[in-house]
């Protein structure tokens, strides 16, 4: 066995070690040279940043619905101190009509926004299955938090900032007809800061291996028009994708954020996206509540639903009961 471990990371090496000369995107290729590197440096700002996050957990599902409770979380900082919090709590309903069409309902927030997606929606499956109504609830999630930096937008002044978890791209559905609107309020920059990316480069290798492998400096940025990669704390392990709606704005808000990313618990990660996470997340009691509050409800037709799907969950329970008891 540890001969075959040993074999396995040599051949990680071999083909993570490798000359790297561009990033390949979508639709396009970004340049990698040491002379595009920025050091991050302190700029002074009173710009105000709103950072939000969105946390759903499904209650219940069935072959033709799904239905899930949304938490969506703002914080406001402004001089790295907090200034506001707002947060949204709703449900989303997502059942399959006869026309083979999903349609979409919120309850108690964003009733306005009901909507319908194609059960073969290209931009939403995954191979060649039917698009499922858990996977239609996440993409409304996500709508959802554009929705609300668009409504938080207003609050800001010229020159503030909204940080979303997650990148820019608008590939899905009402994506990008979503986006426009908040963009099309100029006085903000949006940012889309992505936990993770599987972004790589010409020969194969992790974009952000290679850019961190080659960097002059112990804090940077390597920008392109609007995408940029960043090392936010010198001692930090970890390089974050940053996409800036408006180019102009990179270093302020890299500078920013980089005296946000100075928490113990992770450094070089943003604490206000560590808040917003925390406190847009659903937990699994929360969601158990509302089940028994739906089960109370719906009666036994209810249950027969439900069936169709849940054989997996009392499987779950079962071998849950047997560690328990061995």
């Amino acid at each position: 066995m540890q001969d075959t471990i040993q074999k396995i990371l040599s051949d990680i090496k071999l083909n993570v070690n490798k000359s790297d000369k561009e990033i390949i995107l979508k639709d396009k290729r970004i340049q990698i040279s040491k002379d595009l590197f920025k050091e991050i440096t302190q700029i002074q700002s009173d710009s105000k940043i709103a950072f939000i996050d969105g946390g759903n957990g499904e209650i219940f599902r069935a072959p033709n619905f799904s239905l899930q409770f949304i938490r969506l979380y703002c914080t406001t900082y402004q001089n790295n101190k907090r200034i506001q919090r707002k947060q949204k709590e709703f449900y989303v309903l997502v059942h399959l009509k006869t026309d083979n069409t999903y349609e979409v309902r919120a309850f108690r927030e964003y009733e306005q926004l009901e909507m319908d997606f194609n059960s073969s929606d290209s931009t939403l499956k995954q191979w060649e299955h039917k698009v499922s109504p858990s996977t239609v609830a996440e993409h409304f999630r996500k709508l959802c938090e554009i929705k609300f930096a668009e409504e938080i937008s207003s609050e800001l002044s010229e020159g503030d900032f909204i940080v979303r978890d997650g990148d820019l791209d608008a590939n899905a559905t009402y994506e990008k007809e979503f986006y426009n609107k908040i963009l099309s309020l100029s006085k903000i920059t949006l940012v889309g800061f992505s936990k993770t990316t599987t972004l790589t480069t010409d020969s194969g290798n992790s974009a952000t291996v290679a850019l961190n492998s080659i960097s002059p400096h112990k804090k940077w940025f390597y920008a392109h028009e609007n995408i940029c990669f960043a090392k936010l704390h010198e001692k930090s392990k970890y390089v974050f994708r940053i996409d800036v709606s408006n180019s102009c704005k990179i270093a302020e808000i890299i500078s920013l954020l980089a005296e946000n990313s100075k928490d113990l618990s992770f450094l070089g990660y943003p604490y206000a996206l560590i808040e917003a996470d925390k406190f847009a997340r659903v937990t699994k009691e929360e969601l158990q509540q509302q089940k028994m509050l739906f089960l109370a409800k719906g009666g036994e037709e209810f249950r027969e639903y439900l069936s169709a799907l849940d054989a997996h969950d009392v499987l779950n329970r079962i071998w849950s009961i047997a560690k328990i008891f061995k």
